[in-house]
């Protein structure tokens, strides 16, 4: 077996070389790899979750939205994906023409279906760990997993990481948030809720003035303080008993999920005061804040939903 060096230490050399190798298999990173293997190349995912599709499976942001470009351009494997999905009956296309819909479980069998169609490789439940550097080209990647820490060498590495890791690991200058305020999109914590009748909760939004975004089975609704949606009504009962908080109610978002009847995905809550999402701390703790929050809104929902 071929070694590489690294710190002193003999890091065995996967026997495979890629041509493309993808590290971090989530939106973006399953994407470039089924484009990849399916023009011919060699193509390797790299994974620390156990499926693909990132924010769209692991944090359950559904559904796919309209990207506000003229004429809303959707690449080929974008359009498979959704085929696919509303054929298995997994996916959905709303009135107002969204086909984006979707099941973020079904979305990791999907996204696997494809790759491996076009003879893709995948490794999962295995971080990444360093860039390899000759040159001022990164050659390949350190990772670690189950079966330790190997070095796997490719032509092309694209860095899918969400943040920049491969790059920054090989000296890359790198910005964080907005490039001139460094400010970060606000972090949210989604959860999902089961045991909905979405009929009684259609009613229940249309008799609070709500116009849009009912079209049993597909439902959605949404509450930002100060901004007229219907539902603040409510919310501001709400916090008047102490139900729930303000920052409770800063944003809040829910979706119905096509093949999950009775369950709906809420887009929230909003965690307050984190500044650095590249802070293991900042991120610990918007996690428990997370729950707590989702703790007091699970609470208030129960409470209305009872009373419907």
């Amino acid at each position: 077996m071929d070694y590489y060096i690294y710190k002193n230490n003999k890091i065995p050399i996967l026997d495979d070389k890629y041509d493309v190798i993808i590290v971090g298999g989530g939106t973006a990173g399953s994407i470039a790899a089924i484009a990849s293997a399916r023009e011919g190349a060699k193509t390797l995912i790299i994974e620390k979750y156990g499926f693909l599709g990132g924010s769209s499976t692991a944090a359950q942001v559904t559904p796919m939205m309209h990207v506000n470009i003229s004429g809303n351009p959707a690449s080929s494997i974008d359009k498979e994906i959704r085929r696919r999905l509303i054929n298995y009956g997994y996916g959905a296309k709303d009135s107002s023409g969204n086909d984006g819909w979707f099941n973020p479980e079904m979305m990791k069998f999907v996204l696997e279906e494809m790759l491996l169609e076009y003879n893709g490789s995948i490794l999962y439940d295995t971080f990444f760990l360093d860039s390899i550097v000759e040159d001022h080209t990164v050659k390949g990647v350190l990772v670690h997993n189950k079966s330790g820490i190997s070095a796997i060498f490719g032509k092309v590495i694209i860095d899918c990481t969400g943040d920049a890791d491969v790059a920054f690991s090989a000296g890359v200058p790198c910005f964080i948030g907005d490039e001139i305020t460094g400010k970060n999109q606000a972090i949210s914590l989604r959860f999902m809720v089961g045991n909905i009748d979405l009929i009684k909760l259609q009613s229940f939004l249309r008799d609070l003035g709500q116009n849009w975004g009912l079209n049993y089975p597909l439902i959605e609704t949404a509450m930002v303080w100060n901004s007229n949606f219907p539902l603040e009504s409510v919310f501001k009962k709400a916090l008047d008993e102490k139900a729930i908080n303000y920052e409770d109610g800063v944003y809040f978002q829910a979706f119905s999920i096509p093949g999950m009847p009775g369950v709906m995905s809420f887009n929230c809550p909003e965690i307050p005061e984190i500044k650095d999402a590249l802070n293991a701390k900042e991120i610990s703790y918007s996690y428990k804040k997370g729950r707590e929050m989702i703790q007091r809104l699970y609470k208030f929902l129960k409470k209305i939903y009872t009373r419907l």
